[in-house]
This record gives structure tokens, C-alpha cells and sequence, in this order.
């Protein structure tokens, strides 16, 4: 009696659990695209924010586009160590197998951080395709409708000159394309598809920018020096560059492989396979 009592109990409790795991497939859609979707909103946004505080800071124009540069690169890397540092905390919890299983005393273990390396392939390669959608969009459905708005319905007014009047500004251009890369960089271990991908996605840049240069927007008002910008630039590239090194390196040498996927199962770090096969 008792027996049948537990076993009725059992399945009760399973199909609730099973009950509570299905949930509408856009409420799913939105929890896999949240903290990509987070991280490019507050790209687009803060920044904006960086350029009105700096209108009223009342600093020369060099040093402007100085601080608006390394505001904006260090908004977008910490963006990504805080990514990072999440699933680094979410993987901390899933300590032993059991059964090509997570048991932890931790509920932060699911069915996705159990294979660890892709997830956060699939998080980068989520940011990649973003980025250039959100690109996209605010090229055709932001830039060109402000452009035919002000230069054909309200010509000659001074809204007509507030909404229309876009300058291209390079500093931004050349940040989407470094930002583009350091999300390569930081991916192309964990999903090796991403550096193809990411080619693809600057010819497309290419076209959608010179079609917002040459269309929707106009000559910048700020003249920019082309040997110090060139340089700043590149030093821009290279610290993103030494900053993607540490996350990588250290997932490789000191982190335990996926413990259900991947072919590094068995050993105590990916760096064991290189030191073994010599």
C-alpha cells in the first residue's frame, strides 16, 4: 500500500516538474537572447549618453575623441568580462559527474552549462549576429527614415536640420569594427565557425556603411588627423586584443573541460592534452 502510495506520489511530483519546464516558445527565444540583447542595448545607449556628457565637460576636441573612445571601448570590454564572469560563476557550480550528469549542491547547474564551451561559443556568435542586425536596422530603419524626413518633408525648418542632420561620425564606425573583432577573438576558440562568420559579417558592414556614408548621413564637422587617429586606433585594437587573451588562456589552462561533451572529458584542463602530446 505504502509502496503504491510513493510510486503515485512520484509520478505526481515528475509531471508537475514537467509541467513547470514547458513554457511558450518566444518566452525561451527571449531567456536565450537576453543577456546578448542586454549587452547590445547598453551599446547603444550609453554611449549616446558619454556623447552628451562630454558636450557639457567643455574639453578640446583631441582629448574629446580621446575620452569618448576609451569610454566607449571600456563600456563595450566590461560588458563582456561581466558575460564572462557569470558563466564562470554558473561553471564553478558544476563540480562532479555523475552519469554524464551535473550533481551539485548548487541549482546553478543546467542542461547548458554542462557543456560549458559551447555555451559561451553560442553566447558570442548571439552577440556577432546582433550586432550586425542592429547595424542594419539603425542604417535602414533609423538613419534613412531621419534622412527623408528632414530632407524632404521638413526642408529648410529647423527641425528638418535637428532630425536630418547625421554626421558620420569615424571614431564610432572604427569602434564597431574593433568590437566586431574582439568578439572574434574571443570566440573563434569555442566556436571555430565564428571567424568565417565574422568575415562575412564585414563585407556586409562594409556595403551597409558605405551606403550610410554616401546616403543617410553627411561630412563630419570635426576634422581628425589621420597619423593620430590611425594610432590611436590601433592601440585601441591592440589592448582589446591583450584583453581577450586572459579569458581565453585562462579557460584553456585552468578551467575543467565540459564534463558531458567535448573531446577533452577526461582530463583536468584543455592544457593537459598539449603537455601530454609532448
Amino acid at each position: 500500500m505504502f509502496k503504491k502510495v510513493y510510486i503515485v506520489k512520484v509520478e505526481s511530483d515528475s509531471k508537475e516538474e514537467k509541467d513547470d519546464d514547458e513554457s511558450p516558445w518566444w518566452m525561451t527565444l527571449l531567456l536565450e537572447f537576453l543577456p546578448s540583447g542586454t549587452i547590445v542595448t547598453l551599446n547603444i545607449f550609453i554611449p549616446s549618453l558619454f556623447k552628451f556628457l562630454v558636450y557639457y565637460e567643455k574639453y578640446t576636441p583631441n582629448f574629446i575623441l580621446t575620452l569618448t573612445l576609451m569610454r566607449t571601448i571600456f563600456l563595450r570590454l566590461a560588458s563582456l568580462v561581466v558575460l564572462l564572469f557569470t558563466v564562470y560563476q554558473r561553471i564553478r557550480g558544476c563540480e562532479s559527474p555523475y552519469d554524464g550528469k551535473c550533481v551539485s549542491s548548487n541549482s546553478g547547474c543546467s542542461e547548458q552549462i554542462r557543456c560549458w564551451e559551447t555555451y559561451v561559443g553560442q553566447q558570442l556568435y548571439k552577440l556577432t549576429l546582433l550586432d550586425l542586425l542592429i547595424m542594419a536596422a539603425n542604417t535602414f530603419l533609423v538613419n534613412m527614415p531621419r534622412k527623408i524626413v528632414g530632407h524632404k518633408f521638413l526642408r529648410g525648418t529647423r527641425i528638418g536640420e535637428a532630425i536630418g542632420g547625421i554626421e558620420f561620425e569615424i571614431p564610432k564606425h572604427v569602434l564597431d569594427i574593433v568590437y566586431g573583432q574582439t568578439l572574434c577573438w574571443l570566440g573563434m576558440f569555442f566556436s571555430p565557425l565564428l571567424p568565417a562568420v565574422t568575415c562575412i559579417k564585414l563585407v556586409l558592414t562594409y556595403y551597409i556603411k558605405y551606403f550610410d556614408c554616401y546616403m543617410n548621413t553627411t561630412q563630419s564637422s570635426q576634422l581628425y588627423r589621420t597619423s593620430r587617429s590611425n594610432s590611436l586606433f590601433i592601440t585601441i585594437l591592440l589592448f582589446s586584443f591583450v584583453v581577450t587573451i586572459f579569458p581565453v588562456g585562462f579557460s584553456i589552462a585552468e578551467l575543467k573541460p565540459s564534463i558531458s561533451c567535448g573531446p577533452f572529458f577526461v582530463l583536468p584542463t584543455i592544457w593537459s592534452e598539449v603537455v601530454q602530446s609532448y
